[in-house]
């Protein structure tokens, strides 16, 4: 009895805020993961990820001409600009809508209970996302194990601001990408909502509100750090702004399709996710009361929380004297979802990294070191920089 108690236990877990629940933890092939060896259980995973793209039935419901050209098969040699104005069009988008809400008639509680609905906000600037090894991890390791429900909404920058100096973070240059570096993502990974920013704006500070400038002195009463005020707000302020248009695109696509998602999840364009992320039915069920989260480079909310992710642009935008909120991201979001009751915890055994131009940038390492999945950091290294031979 004793033995058979420790063994139920194990397989188990209890996070904070939730009740234990008799759902596994992760997949046994994720469990099986040694990350204190060498590499090889490593490569055979991320590579199998990679080949089972080719799988019939991929996890994204709406990919393919099958469903009448939601994600369209465009001729190569059509201009750029046409091919562009297709998958940034409403009218590709309410198709997807409509597309959707006939594929999830008549699905039971159960099939949804196994492949929840989740509605993925990729937002920021586009930097590496072109490279493959990221772009196509995007696929294997983060939507096709998150759920056969994930769809795909896509908020980008095509240009970079200038390099940002963060000696704590290592500090990173611009990434500028072509619409033309693109096509290739779009294709792969089938959003159903694009919206690209090809133009930096002309004004110093767009996204600010003239009332409520951010301040090193409201930061330092909050005890945070005041890396997004003056010149650098727009950096915050842009992202979080991204954000709640990438969320008004979720809720008139819950509206169209007459579906309400289980969750809404946002992550960052530049990451590789180096191993599979854990599955929606454990982000869900499991950690029912919570939002998980690495950083603000991937957020998971349950849909009774999800409009933490909105709440800051809301506040910020209705201000009127003077900004007392958060000045960074990840401050931003928490307060909003522990202002609607979730405990918002951050689980570094997330496996994603954000991916720079090379391995030996300094700020490479420390992103490497954000993160517990893999605690090696050469190995770390080796899994999101070395591994993108495979997929080229």
């Amino acid at each position: 009895i004793v033995v058979l108690a420790l063994v139920t236990f194990s397989a188990l877990t209890e996070y904070p805020g939730s009740e234990r629940r008799k759902y596994p933890v992760t997949s046994p092939k994720l469990r099986d993961v040694r990350v204190s060896g060498d590499l090889s259980n490593e490569a055979e995973l991320s590579n199998s990820n990679h080949h089972r793209h080719q799988d019939p039935d991929g996890p994204q419901i709406l990919t393919g001409k099958s469903y009448g050209g939601c994600n369209p098969d465009l001729k190569e040699e059509l201009p750029l600009e046409e091919v562009l104005s297709v998958w940034v069009s409403d009218d590709r988008t309410n198709t997807c809508a409509a597309q959707f809400k006939e594929e999830m008639k008549g699905v039971s509680r159960h099939s949804i209970d196994a492949n929840p609905t989740v509605a993925v906000c990729m937002v920021g600037n586009a930097r590496t996302l072109t490279k493959k090894g990221v772009y196509r991890r995007i696929f294997s390791n983060f939507l096709k194990p998150l759920s056969k429900r994930a769809v795909l909404f896509v908020h980008l920058k095509t240009w970079d601001t200038k390099i940002k100096e963060q000696p704590k973070h290592g500090g990173f240059r611009p990434v500028p990408v072509t619409e033309a570096d693109l096509l290739p993502v779009f294709r792969h990974l089938s959003p159903v909502w694009v919206h690209l920013e090809r133009n930096k704006p002309a004004e110093e500070n767009p996204s600010g509100n003239p009332k409520c400038p951010l301040t090193s002195e409201a930061a330092e009463r909050r005890k945070e750090p005041d890396f997004y005020v003056g010149e650098y707000q727009e950096r915050f302020l842009a992202q979080m702004k991204a954000m709640s248009e990438c969320y008004s695109a979720v809720e008139k696509f819950e509206k169209d399709s007459n579906v309400t998602f289980d969750a809404i999840a946002k992550i960052r364009p530049d990451v590789t996710w180096f191993l599979p992320v854990f599955p929606a039915t454990e982000l869900i069920h499991l950690r029912d009361k919570m939002v998980t989260h690495l950083a603000d480079q991937f957020i998971f909310a349950p849909r009774r929380y999800a409009d933490g992710l909105n709440e800051f642009w809301v506040n910020y935008t209705n201000c009127q004297d003077g900004w007392e909120g958060a000045h960074l991201p990840e401050n931003a979001y928490q307060d909003g979802f522990v202002h609607l009751g979730a405990t918002y915890w951050e689980d570094r055994r997330t496996p994603q990294v954000i991916r720079r131009i090379h391995k030996h940038e300094p700020s490479a390492a420390v992103a490497c070191g954000r993160q517990r999945r893999v605690t090696n950091v050469t190995r770390c290294l080796e899994l999101v920089y070395d591994f993108d031979d495979i997929y080229s």
